[in-house]
């Protein structure tokens, strides 16, 4: 009997057993089906895998991303009768009103322990700003560090980095799931991305004829870019979408709490998506003052720069301190200041003071992002 762990507009997972399929101690493998309703997403899951639609083959590597193991696809004729003759090999029952033959595109993949979303909600991870567990939060964004190295090795951006998209395995590894908003680097995006985790260059404001009892007016309007929707100009795919969405997970661990308050299917309401669309440093450093741990206060101060050029590179974030675990004596970069040298001082006599003498005044000017010391 199959259990959905999950449903959206667009796909339904649910978790069953493989019969054609052993797993080490020779029972049926447990996987998890991921019944999509759009053949194109269905597809570019299976290409941004390294697969095909001819045949099973995934070239990922599984120690970042959770492989298929097998595809299905029961729209051609016929497909019915295939898909409950599959369903029945896989053990799988569901009795959604528009059944499982509505989500005629599947893969099947291993069944992983639980969602990052999970473990958030029931392990009480970070409860609160005050009470989080700092070991497991940076082992968990080193663990991404090297997935998302390992996408954009690949010139690609995962394009939809956030708690529900990433898996935590029965031997405590993290993984990223759900290719089917991955883009290659330089191609349009948005046609499938959570806006709570989107980065605010995405954001798109016009305006709007409409019309209401025979009278026309002009509103403003709010939503994501994409191809789909005429003059937005879409963002092109860059490692800076998913910096900004590793910062909003990262944000998330650190406070025990959303960026900006998300549905459930982690859009926004226009409110807040004006919200993000209008982010600024002013924000940037008040919300981060949240965040307890100096190191991760740092690390997401520089992963959600408005200016996506300021945004802290992959290579960088692997080096941070909050992720090596380094002691950090110094002053880093985007940190306030407490103290610069060479910002007033007065002497009578330079030659015949001692520079101990000299009064220096306090700073508490920040650092900008994207300059060094």
């Amino acid at each position: 009997m199959s259990e959905i762990v999950h449903k959206s507009a667009t796909c339904v997972v649910a978790h069953a057993l493989d019969h054609a399929d052993t797993d080490v101690d020779g029972k049926p493998r447990k996987v998890a089906l991921k019944f999509m309703l759009n053949k194109d997403q269905w597809e570019k899951e299976l290409h941004s895998r390294g697969g095909t639609i001819e045949d099973n083959t995934s070239t990922v590597d599984s120690n970042f991303v959770v492989p298929v193991l097998r595809k299905h696809d029961w729209s051609a004729q016929g497909g019915e009768q295939r898909a409950q003759r599959d369903l029945a090999r896989l053990e799988a029952t569901w009795s959604h009103r528009e059944g499982a033959v509505s989500y005629q595109f599947v893969l099947a993949m291993p069944r992983l322990e639980r969602s990052l979303t999970d473990i958030l909600f029931h392990e009480h991870l970070a409860p609160s700003p005050e009470t989080v567990h700092w070991s497991e939060v940076r082992i968990i964004v080193e663990q991404l560090v090297l997935a998302l190295q390992y996408f954009h090795g690949l010139k690609m951006v995962h394009g939809d980095v956030k708690p529900l998209n990433i898996m935590r395995t029965f031997d405590d590894k993290y993984l990223l799931i759900d290719l089917d908003a991955a883009h290659t680097f330089g191609e349009p995006t948005g046609l499938k991305t959570s806006a709570a985790f989107c980065a605010p260059e995405m954001v798109y404001e016009y305006q709007a004829d409409s019309l209401d009892d025979n009278v026309l007016t002009r509103e403003s309007k709010v939503c994501i870019r994409s191809p789909a929707v005429p003059g937005s100009d879409p963002v092109l795919a860059s490692p800076a979408l998913d910096m900004w969405s590793l910062g909003v997970v990262l944000f998330q661990l650190c406070t025990g709490g959303a960026l900006f308050p998300a549905r459930t299917d982690d859009t926004l309401d226009d409110v807040s998506l004006r919200a993000l669309g209008a982010w600024s440093e002013g924000q940037l450093k008040e919300r981060v003052a949240m965040i307890h741990n100096r190191l991760a206060r740092n690390l997401v101060l520089r992963l959600l720069q408005p200016d996506p050029d300021n945004r802290i590179s992959l290579d960088d974030v692997a080096k941070h301190p909050f992720v090596t675990g380094a002691a950090q004596q110094g002053r880093m970069l985007c940190e306030p200041a407490f103290y610069d040298l060479f910002r007033k001082f007065s002497v009578h006599n330079l030659s015949q003071t001692p520079l101990a003498l000299m009064r220096i005044a306090p700073c508490h000017s920040w650092l900008p992002c994207g300059h060094g010391l």
